[in-house]
């Protein structure tokens, strides 16, 4: 068969197909227009999902009526004149394939005036084919009406959803196009409704606060930070505030929306020991960084970028929102003992001992009870001192949390996930010393968990474990960390050689989980005021170390929705 080139009209079609799926892309396309041509109001009409009109009008720049038929013509663009404007790319449009894609596969209508002209011109185009041009009046600026996309290719439109779905994904087009340009007027109307109005210079709070529920908008944290060459704006979520599914983070390399998972994958780092794997926080991040350091001519639609110093990138975006976390971390005051009153049942207070270091709370917990029992005063009065704190301890509830007074609020305290972070940290300082074992035990292993072991052999001796072979696949431990018992260490050994852990602090973690006292543990006033004093010394402390939060704050924003008070 003879080589040939193929006719406009389906290379025209070939192109649409590469960028034109769906009404939401020819949305997104005539929206990047208006913007390139510095448009200060915008305004989107769509009928039907945008399967019988999409609509758009600006008051930018607009088309000489000398150019309106070149607008029309494939690889035909005014944002770009040589090679070396590729590597700097600072534009949404480049590629002068947009426009005439989108002429091909529908009943299109262009017309425009520049300030320099009287008149307007409108261009009307039926499938790819040219039907009138003529002067109209008009205001300065855009606009351009497509009508009965792909009612030339029916093929196309049995992969299109209802026209309901349409317009979801054309409404989170716009508002998505919408969110980095605070100096721009936005409208949204559809199916002769307006939907939603974005004044120009609105703070990007207020128009988030117009497309997500306020009790997502009320718990963002601020994002501003700079790292070398890359600058970092916008929101993240508090920890507290997670959801089940990823589809409020939205992603713009120097305000164009994009899918990146590098960007992802640092965000999760940052987020990391703060929410669980299966979590997502809420993100809006803007990354500002020169042209010519991001390539986004690597997808047909331009929604994924490559950057040339990923690494970078990575750090600055992990690094931008762990600051801006840390910085929003609840404070916590310091329990403050006082000696000044003896106990009695009467008291408000809960009996303790005078703070001594953090003992493994096991269920014979001798060393703990000994050292109360050599205290010169055994219970005194734990009360707030007003100078420092107003933190009273309270109880136990469940024999699981711990509720403590903080001034007007209460905090409930989760003491396994508490004794977990204490735990995971002084693992990570070595902080254990290594309890020589009287009577040795022994484990017989599988081939796979003597290579897992193989890997994690380093790991274990610094933790504390002694560990030999006995026979060929027969291990005897000889030594265990001082924090574990020996039912504990051997539950621990068997866990990790069983899971095929290749990672030290997943190792960690699950030591820390194995050590640390369990929920439905009853503990005495000495006990739970011994962990929650070495708690508040603890780093991190807000979580575990699986991402779960040590504690709640009781406070009137979370006990009024629960008693159903709407003021």
């Amino acid at each position: 068969m003879a080589i040939k080139i193929l006719p406009p009209e389906i290379q025209n079609q070939i192109a649409a197909g590469e960028v034109i799926e769906r009404p939401a892309n020819v949305l997104k396309e005539l929206v990047e227009n208006s913007l390139d041509a510095k448009s200060t109001f915008i305004e989107v009409t769509i009928k039907k999902g945008g399967l019988e009109l999409i609509e758009v009008i600006d008051n930018g720049s607009g088309i000489p009526e000398s150019e309106l038929e070149l607008a029309l013509t494939r690889h035909a663009t005014s944002k770009i004149t040589n090679f070396n404007d590729l590597l700097s790319i600072a534009t949404y449009g480049f590629r002068g394939e947009a426009l005439p894609s989108i002429a091909s596969v529908s009943r299109l209508t262009l017309q425009s005036k520049p300030k320099t002209q009287e008149l307007g011109f409108k261009l009307e185009v039926e499938f790819g084919q040219t039907l009138s041009k003529r002067p109209v009046p008009m205001s300065f600026g855009t606009q351009v009406k497509v009508e009965q996309i792909f009612s030339n290719v029916p093929a196309r439109l049995k992969f299109l959803k209802t026209p309901s779905t349409e317009k979801k994904r054309c409404w989170q087009l716009f508002f998505k196009q919408s969110l980095p340009h605070s100096e721009v007027e936005f409208k949204f109307i559809t199916d002769n409704q307006e939907q939603i109005h974005f004044y120009a210079h609105e703070t990007l709070l207020a128009r988030l606060q117009k497309i997500w529920p306020n009790s997502i908008v009320s718990n963002l944290i601020e994002i501003d930070f700079q790292y070398k060459d890359i600058k970092l704006s916008g929101y993240t979520s508090k920890p507290e505030s997670i959801q089940a599914r990823g589809d409020r983070i939205l992603l713009y390399v120097n305000k164009r929306p994009v899918q990146d998972k590098l960007i992802l994958s640092a965000i999760r780092k940052a987020y990391e020991g703060k929410i669980l794997r299966n979590e997502f926080p809420q993100v809006i991040l803007f990354i500002d960084l020169p042209p010519e350091l991001v390539d986004v001519n690597v997808h047909p639609s331009k929604a994924e970028v490559k950057f040339a110093q990923e690494e970078q990138v990575f750090t600055a975006i992990k690094k931008a929102i762990e600051k801006s976390i840390d910085n929003f971390s609840i404070s916590i005051p310091n329990v403050v003992y006082s000696t000044n009153q003896s106990y009695s049942t009467s008291s408000s207070t809960i009996p303790a001992s005078t703070p001594t270091p953090f003992v493994s709370l096991k269920s014979d917990n001798t060393q703990l009870q000994s050292i109360v029992a050599e205290a010169e005063t055994p219970y005194t009065t734990f009360t707030a001192d007003q100078h420092a704190s107003d933190f009273v301890y309270l109880g136990q509830i469940d024999n699981s949390y711990l509720l403590l007074k903080i001034k007007n609020n209460f905090l409930l305290l989760d003491q396994h996930a508490a004794h977990e972070r204490i735990l995971f940290e002084q693992f990570k300082k070595r902080a254990f010393e290594r309890k020589n074992l009287l009577f040795t035990f022994k484990l017989q292993l599988s081939s796979e968990e003597i290579q897992t072991l193989d890997i994690l052999w380093k790991y274990f001796y610094e933790l504390g474990f002694g560990l030999s072979f006995k026979q060929k696949k027969l291990l005897e431990i000889k030594a265990i960390p001082s924090v574990f018992s020996m039912e504990q260490a051997k539950n621990f050994l068997k866990d990790i050689l069983a899971k095929g852990l290749n990672n030290y602090e997943d190792l960690l973690k699950l030591a820390a989980c194995k050590a640390s006292i369990k929920a439905n543990s009853p503990l005495t006033p000495d006990e739970a005021l011994t962990l929650i004093s070495q708690w508040q010394k603890t780093p991190h402390k807000e979580f575990c170390p699986h991402g779960r939060p040590t504690f709640i704050v009781l406070n009137k924003s979370l006990l009024d929705p629960i008693f159903k008070r709407n003021k």
